[in-house]
């Protein structure tokens, strides 16, 4: 099970959780545990209407951009460590 840590909004619209551990052999597959476990405030947050990941909202495996990776595809592992950050914005 890969740890997922979440930061900002993320962490709000799941129950306060800070950090936890996801099933899924991909990246995809937590993303969707995720959604199942924390509902339509989470689903909305990170997700658009068609199902992609948000542009504001920045995904990291192992402290690599999952752009950089095969995004969803991305294989995760039991070391693996998902960071999911909303960006930040304010003036």
């Amino acid at each position: 099970m890969a740890k997922v840590r979440l930061f900002g909004r993320a962490s709000e619209v799941a129950q306060g959780q800070k950090e936890l551990k996801v099933s899924g052999k991909t990246l995809g597959e937590a993303l969707e545990y995720l959604k199942k476990t924390f509902g339509g405030q989470f689903t909305a947050l990170v997700f658009d209407e068609s199902g992609n990941v948000r542009p504001f909202i920045n995904i990291f495996v192992n402290r690599k951009h999952m752009s950089q990776l095969q995004g969803l595809n991305t294989q995760l592992g039991g070391q693996d460590e998902v960071l999911i950050v909303p960006a930040i914005a304010g003036g």
